[in-house]
């Protein structure tokens, strides 16, 4: 586990990659700290982030995951409102699938669902109304 977790704050994305790769593999809570830290780093790559998300939801599905994902969400929200057809980033649908699927009832989560299945862009629509396919 130690070389995953120093995988996970290495400057080089490849390596960092192939450690979020280990944990979806092999998911384990005592890297939920270690992939928060590294989904909340700006800059981020989008692609990476995402998998830290995939990553992070298959570890742990505590209220800490739940709201790194409302933030990340919240974030995109504030930022594109929603309102244009503009590419969502794969972070942000990311979010939206894993709240969608595992929080979808959760009072903090169910509003913000449901702003995103009203958006005009289709896939946060998606993303929102049907979660992880």
């Amino acid at each position: 586990d130690r070389a995953v977790w120093s995988a996970l704050a290495e400057p080089d994305d490849r390596v960092r990659l192939a450690a979020i790769q280990a944990v979806s593999a092999h998911p384990s809570a005592s890297a939920a700290p270690r992939l928060i830290n590294l989904a909340r780093q700006e800059p981020l790559d989008d692609a990476l982030r995402a998998a830290a998300l995939d990553a992070l939801v298959r570890a742990s599905r505590s209220t800490e995951t739940r709201d790194l994902l409302l933030e990340i969400v919240e974030r995109e929200i504030r930022r594109l409102r929603w309102a244009s057809r503009d590419a969502a980033g794969r972070a942000v649908v990311t979010a939206l699938a894993a709240l969608a699927s595992h929080w979808a009832a959760d009072p903090r989560v169910t509003p913000v669902l449901r702003r995103a299945a009203a958006s005009r862009n289709p896939g946060i629509r998606l993303a929102a109304t049907e979660g992880r396919t």
